[in-house]
């Protein structure tokens, strides 16, 4: 497998920051195709992959902020109802699922740290799974 970070081949690698450190791990990332710094990945898009979350937010008022699509690294961040709740980040975990699975999004981003590190590493072994099958 190879990955692609900034446009350049990597071979199977993957950083995760821990107490100011780079560690680097293997064989974690999910192949995704090569962006130019100028990509943008459309907001509308990003929008409807929520898909069946979106009615949960709607009846609790919460909302996804699109805040950048840049180089397919899409940055949102959940407001409204979604301050505050304790189940706001199953909601990141489903949300993060659902657009990893589009060919433009390369990772997603919450920028309020909605998605802990433990749910991320789940659904990126998830989807290598998947990937495999």
């Amino acid at each position: 497998m190879v990955a692609f970070v900034d446009g350049d081949a990597v071979d199977d690698v993957a950083t995760d920051w821990y107490d100011g450190e780079i560690e680097m791990k293997l064989s974690q990332m999910v192949e995704k195709p090569r962006h130019r710094r100028d990509d943008m990945v459309d907001e509308q898009l990003i929008l409807d992959s929520v898909g069946p979350v979106q009615a949960i937010l709607d009846a609790h008022d919460g909302i996804v902020n699109v805040v950048d699509t840049t180089d397919g690294i899409i940055m949102i961040s959940l407001e409204g109802g979604c301050t505050g709740c304790s189940s706001t980040p199953m909601t990141a975990m489903q949300i993060y699922y659902a657009l990893l699975k589009l060919d433009d999004v390369v990772d997603v981003v919450f920028v309020n740290g909605e998605l802990p590190e433990y749910m991320r590493s789940f659904i990126d072994e998830k989807l290598r799974v998947e990937l495999e099958e």
